[in-house]
């Protein structure tokens, strides 16, 4: 598959996504529901990863490049954050700690399952 065939099919999932959004108002950001829907096509064969792998891969490679708006963010609320950086060091790391805690005992209780 070309390039442009593969970036219609993420950006449909995208677009697919965006508009669930707007009809579920619940806080799962649009991206989230568009990998839902790719997820889906995946498992009901309607495209298979190959159709998607070059694209997807493009993207991966140039990840750093979607950080810079997040980086530009903090640095405009610098003001806003100054002195504080004990605590967000603090949240950062107890709440990666919990993500990785239950992330583990979820994997844990899922391999159990299928061990039944």
């Amino acid at each position: 598959m070309n390039y442009l065939k593969e970036f219609v099919i993420l950006c449909t999932c995208l677009f697919l996504g965006i508009i669930t959004k707007q009809f579920i108002n619940f806080p799962i950001p649009e991206a989230v529901y568009g990998m839902v829907y790719l997820f889906i096509a995946f498992a009901l064969k309607i495209i298979e990863p190959d159709d998607v792998k070059k694209t997807s891969n493009g993207i991966l490679h140039n990840l750093a490049i979607l950080f810079v708006p997040a980086g530009v963010g903090i640095m405009n609320s610098y003001n806003e954050i100054r002195g504080k950086t004990l605590v967000l060091v603090i949240i950062v790391i107890v709440g990666t700690a919990i993500t990785m805690a239950i992330t583990g005992k979820v994997v844990e209780l899922l391999q159990r399952r299928s061990d039944v």
